[in-house]
């Protein structure tokens, strides 16, 4: 097995991290858009992780300045901003590792950089949603209590459904939901 090495991300990085992401979430462009976005804010309003093996990049973690849902959607943003009045709270948007290295605690470390990398910019606290497949199905769920701590706002139902492109897992128009946290860093 090939040596594995983590580092902030760069935007030169977005095209990798886009396709790590886009092959495990969805594989829309417009889904992918606000990521490649985020890519050429890094360092001002977006930070990365990248996993590498081999000089390749086989996993990625994403976050930006703000609070903003991968739909565009404002659900309990007024309840947040009132719970950390004043805080620069930041979205981690997307964790991903390739297929074949999945299982080795890679997405559990880039997660824990992430978090790392947000609190040596003095931030305390970060949202997050975790998207729950139709089958009920929470990946990103056991990565928060990697976090010193977190609450969650919620569960939002049909979470994706007024996006203009297919769900992947759903095979047409999706009934995912994402529940929503915000971590302690």
């Amino acid at each position: 097995m090939q040596q594995v090495t983590f580092r902030q991300g760069r935007p030169e990085d977005s095209d990798a991290a886009c396709s790590l992401i886009g092959s495990q979430i969805l594989s829309s462009p417009l889904f992918l858009k606000p990521l490649k976005q985020l890519f050429s804010q890094i360092p001002q309003n977006g930070e990365a992780v990248i996993a590498q093996s081999g000089g390749k990049a086989i996993g990625a973690a994403a976050a930006r300045r703000g609070l903003a849902y991968s739909n565009g959607k404002t659900d309990f943003f007024t309840e947040m901003q009132g719970d950390f009045p004043g805080e620069d709270l930041w979205t981690i948007i997307d964790i991903a590792v390739s297929p074949d290295f999945r299982g080795m605690k890679i997405g559990s470390e880039l997660f824990s950089r992430m978090l790392q990398a947000l609190k040596d910019r003095g931030c305390r606290h970060a949202m997050m949603e975790i998207w729950v497949r139709s089958n009920g199905w929470a990946p990103a769920r056991n990565l928060v209590h990697l976090a010193p701590g977190f609450r969650s706002y919620g569960i939002l139902d049909d979470f994706y459904i007024d996006d203009p492109f297919p769900c992947d897992f759903c095979h047409g128009e999706c009934h995912c939901k994402a529940e929503v946290v915000v971590l302690d860093l």
